[in-house]
């Protein structure tokens, strides 16, 4: 994730995807990560500070919820988040969670 010392070094970043109509194109991951693994884990990082946030919230909450422009932003922030979780799903096909099997022994 650093800068890149020499030729080699963003030479390594590029690679080549097929687009939509069947063709080819060039792209640069900047980062050296492919876009999907950099949103993916970019989201759960996210989704770890929101559960940090929550937790120290639901311990203040008796003097917090009377700040009602940190209520709407709280507000604002959990919509903003669905919505990027939905984008995500679709735009990198992520299938739901399988559901764990229970076995019942004798």
């Amino acid at each position: 994730m650093g800068s890149h010392a020499n030729l080699n070094a963003i030479c390594e970043r590029f690679s080549s995807v097929k687009t939509a109509d069947g063709g080819r194109q060039w792209q640069l991951n900047y980062c050296g990560v492919e876009p999907r693994t950099w949103a993916m884990s970019l989201f759960s990082m996210l989704l770890t500070c929101f559960t940090m946030e929550q937790t120290f919230y639901m311990d203040y909450a008796d003097r917090l919820k009377l700040d009602h422009v940190l209520v709407h932003m709280r507000r604002e922030f959990e919509t903003h988040k669905e919505h990027v979780r939905k984008y995500l799903k679709v735009k990198y096909e992520v299938p739901p969670p399988q559901p764990k099997s229970i076995l019942v022994l004798p």
